[in-house]
C-alpha cells in the first residue's frame, strides 16, 4: 500500500487509500464527492490523482462530464494557507484553473478569502429526513403519495427483494434495468452523461465484494425487475444512494422503491439520505424535490485568475 503523498506529489487512486481518505472525510459531514464509494466507482476515465496537504485531502478529478479537468479540497485545517499553496501551484504550472466541490465548512473557515468565493448550486447534496420521507405527511408531500397510490393501483403483483450485489445473476438483472434506463435517456438527452454513470455503476459491481457496506433492494413486477437502489452507510447517520434506476413505463416504481427504501433507513437507525446533486439537470431537479429536501450540503468553486 503507498501512502498518499505530501502536496505537490500525486498519486492515482487506488483501494487501498481508502482508510487513509477516511480518516480525512469523517471529520466533516458526508459529502456525496468525498465519499470513497462515490469517488471508486467514477473514477472511469482518466485517473483521479489525490494528495494530502496539511491533513487535507486535494484531489484531481478528470471531469467526463464536462471533459474540464478541476481540482477539489476537503478538510478542516490551516483552510486559508491550504487554497493559497494549490492556488499558487494551479497558477505556476499553468494547470486548470478551477478549485470545485469546496464543501461548506471550508468556505466558512476561509477567512478573509470568502469573496473568492462562487456558490455552485449545481452540485449542492440534497439531504432529506429519512424519518419525515417514511412519515409523508402533509400537502408537501402529495405529489409523492399520487404517484405511490398509483402504482399500488395498477399492480397488484410486486414484491420488494434484497439482492446480493456479489453474485453474478444479480448484475444481469440490475445491468438489464439500467440499460432500459440508459437508452431512454438517450433518446432524450445530447449529452453522454448515461453512459458514463453506466460506466461508473458497472465498475461499482465488479467492486461489490469490497464494500460490505452496500445493500441492495430492488422491485419486481411479476418477476420482472423495474427498480433498484445501491444503499451505501456514511457514517454520522447518513446514508447516500449512488445508483436509484426505476422502468419509468411503470407510473409511480421510483416512489414505490423510495418508501421501501426509507422504510429500511429507519429500521437501521439512519437518519438523513444524501441523495447527491442534481447537476443543474432540470428533471433531476424536479425528481429530487420531491421527497422535500431538509437542507443542502453546499458547495461552492473559485475561478484562479492566472
Amino acid at each position: 500500500m503507498n501512502k498518499i503523498p505530501t502536496f505537490p506529489k500525486f498519486k492515482i487512486l487506488e483501494f487501498t487509500d481508502r482508510q487513509e481518505i477516511e480518516k480525512i472525510t469523517c471529520k466533516l459531514l458526508p459529502y456525496s464527492d468525498f465519499h470513497f464509494t462515490i469517488m471508486w466507482c467514477w473514477d472511469i476515465k482518466e485517473p483521479i490523482t489525490i494528495s494530502v496537504l496539511h491533513n487535507n485531502l486535494i484531489a484531481y478529478h478528470p471531469d467526463c462530464l464536462t471533459g474540464k479537468s478541476f481540482y477539489s479540497v476537503f478538510g478542516h485545517t490551516k483552510i486559508p494557507l491550504t487554497l493559497n499553496l494549490l492556488s499558487d501551484y494551479i497558477i505556476t504550472n499553468a494547470l486548470p484553473s478551477i478549485i470545485k466541490w469546496i464543501p461548506e465548512e471550508i468556505f466558512q473557515l476561509s477567512n478573509g478569502q470568502s469573496s473568492l468565493f462562487k456558490e455552485d448550486e449545481d452540485n449542492h447534496d440534497y439531504v432529506y429526513d429519512v424519518a419525515k420521507v417514511n412519515l409523508a405527511l402533509g400537502s408537501e408531500f402529495s405529489r409523492y403519495r399520487q404517484k405511490l397510490n398509483a402504482f399500488l393501483k395498477e399492480n397488484k403483483d410486486f414484491e420488494i427483494k434484497f439482492l446480493d450485489l456479489t453474485q453474478v445473476e444479480t448484475h444481469s438483472k440490475l445491468i438489464y434495468l439500467f440499460q432500459l434506463w440508459v437508452d431512454k435517456k438517450q433518446e432524450q438527452l445530447s449529452s453522454f452523461e448515461p453512459i458514463y454513470e453506466f460506466q461508473a455503476f458497472r465498475k461499482l459491481l465488479q467492486s461489490a465484494e469490497h464494500f460490505n457496506s452496500l445493500t441492495t433492494l430492488a422491485l419486481f413486477s411479476a418477476d420482472e425487475i423495474i427498480a433498484f437502489a445501491i444503499i451505501d452507510f456514511m457514517g454520522n447517520e447518513y446514508a447516500c444512494i449512488p445508483f436509484f434506476k426505476s422502468n419509468i413505463t411503470y407510473n409511480g416504481s421510483s416512489q414505490l422503491l423510495m418508501k421501501s427504501v426509507v422504510s429500511f433507513l429507519h429500521d437501521n437507525f439512519i437518519k438523513f439520505i444524501n441523495f447527491e446533486p442534481d447537476l443543474g439537470i432540470p428533471s433531476l431537479r424536479f425528481s429530487k424535490q420531491m421527497y422535500r429536501p431538509i437542507k443542502f450540503l453546499k458547495k461552492y468553486s473559485i475561478e484562479i485568475a492566472s
